[in-house]
């Protein structure tokens, strides 16, 4: 299962959208699913579609601006909802936790290893990075892990940002590309 967001802060598209609508995955039962930019409903939404598909594995995407790496690969969701930035609703949470009671992060369980390789063998850069941020991607991430944690413990996942910054038709294809190799790589 992979996600996607869709437009925010005024932008046409979601870069993460742009790529998974990209990915070619012949022969392979790939769901996509495109999830609203809105604290609390994108969780909801991909919810719905969990309980309805109970996937192996759920990449979720994003887009992130300003990083060096075309693919950040995040480590932990972060119990904490802080931005100056609006959701597609105009809401702005500061300092906030998203789970009472939940601890402060968790792990993905996406192993991101196969993804990475196959990535630099099309000279996509990639890298980790430590959260996934404080803003709806955030939320999306730790509400998800969390879920996942207490209902399906062997269900794996991760969080992928894409970024935008100096970014070419030929780097996007890439990433597309790679993405659909992997989707067939799972299942061979």
């Amino acid at each position: 299962m992979l996600t996607a967001f869709d437009a925010f802060g005024g932008k046409r598209k979601n870069y993460s959208t742009e790529i998974l609508e990209a990915m070619s995955v012949d022969g392979v039962d790939v769901k996509r699913i495109y999830l609203p930019t809105i604290y609390y409903k994108s969780f909801n939404v991909l919810k719905l579609e969990i309980l309805n598909a109970t996937p192996d594995i759920i990449v979720l995407t994003g887009e992130v601006t300003k990083r060096s790496n075309f693919v950040s690969f995040e480590r932990f969701g972060a119990n904490r909802i802080d931005s100056s930035a609006p959701d597609n609703l105009g809401r702005i949470i500061k300092d906030q936790k998203i789970i009472d009671g939940a601890p402060g992060l968790l792990p993905t369980t996406f192993d991101y290893e196969p993804l990475q390789k196959i990535l630099g063998n099309n000279c996509v850069e990639c890298g980790y990075s430590q959260s996934a941020g404080t803003y709806v991607c955030n939320e999306l991430l730790f509400r998800t892990l969390y879920f996942l944690q207490n209902n399906y413990p062997t269900t794996q996942c991760g969080f992928l940002h894409f970024s935008r910054f100096n970014i070419t038709t030929a780097k996007s294809t890439a990433i597309a590309m790679s993405l659909g190799q992997y989707a067939k790589l799972l299942i061979s």
